[in-house]
């Protein structure tokens, strides 16, 4: 993803797509670093750059906007080292159990989305228009979620909500539905 978004950051000079084109340079220029120093090969490998966004994407969290992740670890009060450990370090990011979840929550994350729909050739990158409405189409899909009671979507064995309407909706607007293929097959309700 990191590529794609210093790529944006080439076509689009808005500041967002800036940012989000250095936050992408800075990662990349750490992992380098963190895979040159650690000479992974043949080993168990564990990034200390990549485990924190696995974590965020997990829980369905844009990995590069510090007041969402903070909201996200410790809700309205500021973080404490015990919230960041269980958030952090609480779970796996690489348990294969947890697949269902890190592509679920691509429907929450804009950027993965977006980039997803890139990598996919559904849309092109230069195109500053689709960015904002894969922004828009994450904000229709969470305000459609708060019209849904606690309790009113059923789950999977692993806990993994089923897809609403709203959601498959944007699937299919975004041309996703090829990726998302399993999932339409099974949890269309």
């Amino acid at each position: 993803m990191f590529n794609k978004l210093q790529e944006h950051g080439i076509t689009n000079p808005s500041d967002e797509a800036q940012r989000r084109s250095s936050y992408a340079e800075r990662m990349l220029e750490e992992l380098g670093k963190e895979i040159w120093s650690a000479n992974v090969i043949g080993k168990d490998f564990r990034s200390m750059v990549l485990n924190p966004v696995m974590q965020r994407h997990r829980l369905g969290v844009p990995a590069d906007y510090t007041r969402v992740v903070k909201r996200v670890v410790s809700g309205v009060r500021e973080p404490t080292i015990r919230d960041a450990t269980v958030f952090y370090l609480g779970s796996d990011p690489v348990d294969p159990a947890i697949i269902n979840s890190y592509r679920r929550n691509i429907l929450y994350i804009s950027e993965a989305r977006w980039h997803l729909c890139v990598v996919l050739g559904v849309i092109a990158i230069s195109n500053p228009c689709t960015f904002h409405e894969v922004h828009a189409n994450t904000d229709t899909i969470f305000l459609d979620l708060q019209k849904n009671p606690p309790g009113s979507i059923k789950h999977d064995l692993c806990g993994v909500p089923a897809y609403t309407a709203m959601e498959i909706n944007v699937i299919l607007h975004e041309g996703l539905d090829e990726f998302f293929r399993d999932e339409l097959d099974i949890d269309v309700g």
